[in-house]
């Protein structure tokens, strides 16, 4: 498992937070972390989270 870290801020009251997330080897990357924050995140934050990586990784 490949494992990625990325910024996230959620929206524009709450500061950015760094998150590793491992990806699975038969997943592309930002799909999965697409996937992955819409169901940890609430409702209203979902749609308006900003996140890209920070390992420097595209």
């Amino acid at each position: 498992m490949e494992k990625r870290t990325i910024w996230v801020k959620p929206s524009c009251f709450t500061p950015e937070i760094e998150m590793i997330i491992p990806i699975p080897e038969d997943r592309d990357a930002e799909e999965y972390i697409d996937e992955f924050l819409d169901t940890i995140l609430c409702e209203d934050l979902k749609y308006n989270v900003e996140w890209d990586f920070s390992d420097g990784i595209s």
